[in-house]
């Protein structure tokens, strides 16, 4: 897998490197500028044999330090990164093996974390991977986080059928979430989603058969409110999306623009497009 932040004027993308002959395993780091240009590159190992990142595996503030999360042996861990190198020594986090996901996200406090398994996910905030805070137990197989300000955002499934989407605002300090369920813009089962914060706004972009979506929510930071939803597949502008089935989504904001991005299916057909993106302008 692939971990990819940005900061700044500056970025990290890692990779992770499984052990290869007399090679350990490790991350490769790649540094690199707001145009894109790779400006340093470095090798860390780890002790295990094979870590492998998961979305939102990378997190970064401006001052290039923050987190790198992955999973070993089953296990989620977090350890702090700087620069193109993971820092010390990495803590273990969520619940027991098998998890399937590790994510992290950087808060004006620290950090919050996020592991998940079969049938449930962990979120937990912090001011750093060893005092991660007390998680909480959200339902969901699978699960996006972000952050805006202290405050940690999920879309994970709610495994309701007339609702199968669900978000979670966690905030410092609380024993439990905010949540509330909502229905998916088009039709179909929920094969993938991601959440991306930017000041009070919130954007969830979600992948069903033949269509990829976005749903724009306004005082994500209090109380979420839903401001308006848009189904790519009816948009002319935008890629085809008759193909899409069980693939992967991702969202990305800033300033006033929107990204999303999208990949057909887990094994594309010969005739599959590997996947897409548009980019829309915010507007009031």
């Amino acid at each position: 897998g692939l971990g990819l932040a940005l900061a700044g004027s500056a970025g990290a993308l890692v990779a992770g490197r499984t052990i290869c002959g007399s090679q350990p395993a490790g991350f490769d780091a790649l540094q690199v500028s707001a145009t894109g240009k790779v400006t340093g590159m470095a090798f860390g190992a780890t002790s295990g044999g094979q870590p492998t990142l998961s979305t939102h595996a990378l997190a970064m503030q401006a001052s290039g330090a923050g987190g790198l999360a992955y999973l070993e042996g089953g296990r989620a861990k977090v350890t702090a990164f700087s620069g193109t190198l993971p820092q010390g020594t990495a803590t273990t986090f969520g619940g027991a093996a098998p998890q399937t996901l590790a994510q992290v996200a950087v808060t004006s406090q620290g950090l919050a974390l996020m592991a998940g398994g079969s049938a449930s996910l962990e979120l937990s905030l912090g001011s750093a991977g060893s005092d991660a805070g007390t998680p909480v137990t959200l339902a969901g197989s699978w699960g996006a986080l972000a952050t805006g300000g202290g405050r940690a955002v999920v879309l994970s499934g709610s495994g309701m059928a007339a609702q199968p989407l669900a978000w979670n605002a966690l905030d410092p300090g609380a024993k439990s979430p905010e949540s509330a369920t909502f229905a998916a813009p088009a039709q179909g089962a929920v094969a993938d989603g991601d959440v991306a914060m930017l000041g009070d706004l919130a954007t969830f972009a979600v992948e069903q058969p033949g269509a990829v979506s976005l749903v724009v929510v306004d005082h994500a930071s209090t109380t979420p409110t839903l401001l308006r939803s848009v189904v790519l597949s009816g948009d002319p502008r935008v890629p085809s999306q008759a193909n899409v089935r069980d693939g992967k989504v991702a969202v990305a904001m800033s300033g006033e623009q929107v990204m999303v991005t999208w990949v057909t299916a887990t094994k594309p057909g010969n005739n599959d497009a590997i996947g897409g993106w548009a980019l829309y302008a915010c507007a009031p």
